[in-house]
């Protein structure tokens, strides 16, 4: 996770994301309660059922492969329902 120090002041943001591609895989969040930047999105797994604990890390979210059904194929139903979970947030 401290990789990311080395490249402050050279990348305009940061992806903090699990090491797989696994779809449904996600990494323990709590390594990065300590990010002391504001320039960071959160990536790896997060879908309608994760996305308010997500919201809570991170303003910043990818939420792609929680989207699909297929590798690189969005879920019309998918994207609908994590819209209305975020509504209400």
């Amino acid at each position: 996770i401290n990789l990311y120090k080395q490249y402050i002041g050279v990348a305009d943001e940061f992806l903090f994301d699990s090491s797989t591609m696994e779809k449904s895989s996600i990494f323990d969040w709590s390594y990065l309660k300590n990010i002391k930047i504001s320039e960071w999105f959160l990536a790896g797994g997060i879908n309608v059922n994760n996305i308010e604990k997500a919201s809570k890390i991170s303003k910043k979210i990818d939420i792609s492969s929680g989207l699909e059904d297929n590798p690189g194929k969005k879920s019309v139903q998918k994207v609908s329902e994590l819209l209305l979970k975020v509504k209400q947030l």
